[in-house]
């Protein structure tokens, strides 16, 4: 009998410690978990502003975007029409009525981030042309795509420039635009494989459309109609030395927008 409870004691005691040595159930949570990023993260006045969703275990989002406008979609984009700085909240859970309405979303979990937008002033546009290709028939001058424009800070009479600033890139229909704060530059050079705006030194004003444009204009050697017409930068009538330049002078300002018709030639 003695050695029966002995045995029963043991065998209680086994089932004391397996019961506590086994490892504990692994619950998973399914708790909303809100998460956005934001592209670009610092804005301009009339852009677009994409917002994408990282948010796990929800179903329905509610955006505000600091402005007083809000919206339900998964990712939305938004226009700021305003400059300041402006505080976008996402709260995402489970819609007990479909309705998207803030105070009926399950167990939501939220998330805020701040966005700065600044004023959108176009500073620069600048159009490209070509004009390799005029002819009397076809005086219309090309605009040229994928054209580079080479900035610098610093304006100098050396024609050894050396690296640019920045560099832009024209779109497909030959333009090339910024924005203040994005540069800060005093000349520029186009280029597109062997044709720029500087040829042999002179800027290129235009082409000589007929003859009585290159008797009016200031006198340049070898002056024809279809050739490059060259800028008087001294304003003496006469094209000289002393009109070459490295680059195109540029202006820069909070309140004026530079646009220009650029001439590229070879």
């Amino acid at each position: 009998m003695k050695q029966n409870l002995i045995l029963l004691t043991l065998a209680s005691l086994t089932t004391i410690i397996s019961c506590t040595d086994e490892d504990p159930v692994d619950v998973q949570d399914n708790s909303p978990e809100a998460c956005f990023d934001i592209t670009p993260d610092v804005g301009k006045v009339g852009e677009d502003i994409q917002f994408t969703n990282c948010s796990k275990n929800a179903t329905h989002f509610v955006w505000t975007f600091g402005d007083g406008d809000f919206s339900t979609e998964r990712e939305p984009r938004h226009v700021y029409r305003q400059k300041g700085s402006y505080e976008i909240r996402l709260l995402v859970g489970d819609d007990k009525n479909s309705d998207g309405i803030l105070d009926v979303l399950d167990d939501p979990d939220s998330i805020f981030q701040t966005i700065e937008i600044s004023q959108n002033h176009l500073a620069v546009e600048l159009t490209i042309y070509s004009s390799s290709g005029w002819t009397p028939e076809n005086p219309d001058l090309s605009v040229v795509p994928n054209a580079t424009i080479f900035l610098y800070k610093n304006h100098t009479t050396s024609f050894d420039l050396g690296e640019p600033d920045y560099t832009f890139t024209s779109n497909e229909n030959g333009k090339i635009i910024f924005y203040d704060e994005e540069v800060e530059a005093e000349c520029f050079m186009v280029k597109k494989g062997d044709e720029s705006n500087i040829v042999n030194g002179y800027l290129i004003e235009g082409v000589f459309q007929t003859l009585e444009e290159v008797n009016s204009s200031a006198f340049q050697n070898g002056a024809e109609v279809g050739g490059h017409k060259y800028v008087d930068l001294n304003a003496d009538g006469v094209i000289t030395e002393s009109d070459q330049t490295p680059c195109q002078l540029i202006s820069i300002s909070p309140n004026e927008t530079f646009k220009r018709d650029v001439i590229i030639g070879k």
